[in-house]
């Protein structure tokens, strides 16, 4: 009797101690979410973008579009964890997803020439060693790692940047310290402010980078030390 007693106790104590489901630490198994929705929304959106972007007559409006994609990354995150909707899925595909738009958006501004080749290769070099790196520790400890502020906040300037330099407003006088095509900015001429803005947000690639290495080995160090 007693041990039976006991037994329940540490069943409810077990249940108490586990985390919500729908939460970043307990995510759901399905597809069937509304964050999922608007992610998918996301993809054709940027799709959109992509098509009409090559159509002079259709700039303006191709970027209004880009602009709505970006702005959904922020309300699913919201609502996914404000209502325990965090599911296996989304934390997968959305990080994708985030890429795709920001992918899209360079290709854009490199057609129009409005970005220097190094950001570029920066930028999906960045994603590359991330993609890489987060499969590799996933094989390791069947984990994904969770998306970090930092990572969430370079997003969010990237895209801002981006968006600002393809509508090429805000224009700014150039800094005059040295000429150099690949530092739009740094000379005499005038630019959007948006470079300057991508150029803080290829700044927080770089530590969101080092922190998800440093997220990453520690997972994998704690995996190992479990296995032994």
């Amino acid at each position: 009797m007693i041990s039976d007693t006991g037994q329940m106790q540490q069943q409810i104590n077990n249940n108490a101690q586990e985390p919500v489901l729908g939460s970043p630490e307990n995510p759901l198994h399905t597809l069937k979410t509304i964050p999922n929705l608007i992610t998918l929304f996301r993809l054709i959106l940027t799709v959109a973008f992509l098509i009409m972007y090559q159509f002079e007559d259709l700039r303006i409006a191709s970027i209004c579009i880009y602009i709505v994609a970006a702005s959904t990354d922020w309300f699913d995150g919201q609502i996914a964890r404000r209502f325990n909707q965090v599911s296996v899925f989304g934390k997968r595909f959305d990080p994708i997803m985030d890429r795709v738009l920001i992918f899209s958006a360079v290709l854009a501004l490199l057609f129009a020439g409005l970005i220097p080749v190094w950001i570029v290769v920066f930028i999906i070099a960045r994603d590359v060693y991330l993609f890489l790196g987060g499969s590799y520790v996933l094989k390791k400890t069947h984990t994904v790692i969770d998306v970090v502020f930092i990572g969430k906040a370079c997003t969010f300037v990237l895209m801002a940047g981006f968006a600002v330099q393809l509508l090429q407003i805000f224009i700014v006088p150039g800094l005059n310290l040295f000429e150099a095509s690949w530092l739009p900015g740094f000379g005499s001429e005038p630019v959007s402010i948006g470079i300057w803005i991508i150029y803080i947000g290829c700044i927080l690639s770089f530590i969101t980078a080092c922190v998800y290495t440093a997220k990453g080995l520690k997972l994998i160090k704690e995996s190992t030390s479990q296995d032994m």
